[in-house]
């Protein structure tokens, strides 16, 4: 299954939003980076993540909007959510940690708010759109993890 990339986009800010309301004090961008780090088959384990707790939710946010919304799924110019996840990290590691690798999550969420409303009406020629589609050009090279097929 694909998801639209706009979709991964709104995930994105979604998941960042709920895992500052978890830890809404000190939760820096770098934490989550290092948590959603895609290990390749590293471990033993059925996460592609350094923090199986990360993998899960990325899933389950995706897997409640598909309950409600089958539309976001784009077969054909989509997303798997390991994609998503990877261009998720890629996006949050160039425009934030490059930045200022101290930067709080909930700073880095307030910003993606404040440029998403600001362009949303017009949001494919918004700055933020560009990086989204480098973001998403890096995701797509990454292969589906535990497919069992050679790489």
């Amino acid at each position: 299954m694909k998801i639209h990339m706009a979709n991964i986009l709104n995930f994105m800010v979604r998941y960042i939003e709920n895992d500052y309301n978890i830890n809404p004090l000190g939760w820096y961008v770098d934490s989550l980076l290092s948590s959603i780090n895609m290990l390749d088959g590293l471990f033993d384990t059925d996460s592609p993540t350094a923090d199986p707790a990360y993998w899960y939710d990325w899933k389950e946010l995706i897997e409640e909007e598909l309950a409600n919304d089958n539309s976001i799924v784009d077969e054909e110019n989509g997303l798997t959510p390991e994609q998503g996840l990877v261009a998720v990290q890629f996006f949050l590691h160039h425009r934030y940690w490059v930045k200022d690798n101290d930067m709080l999550l909930k700073d880095a969420h307030a910003d993606l708010i404040r440029e998403y409303n600001a362009s949303k009406d017009n949001l494919e020629s918004s700055q933020l759109w560009q990086e989204w589609l480098v973001a998403i050009s890096e995701g797509r090279k990454f292969d589906k993890l535990f497919s069992g097929e050679p790489r």
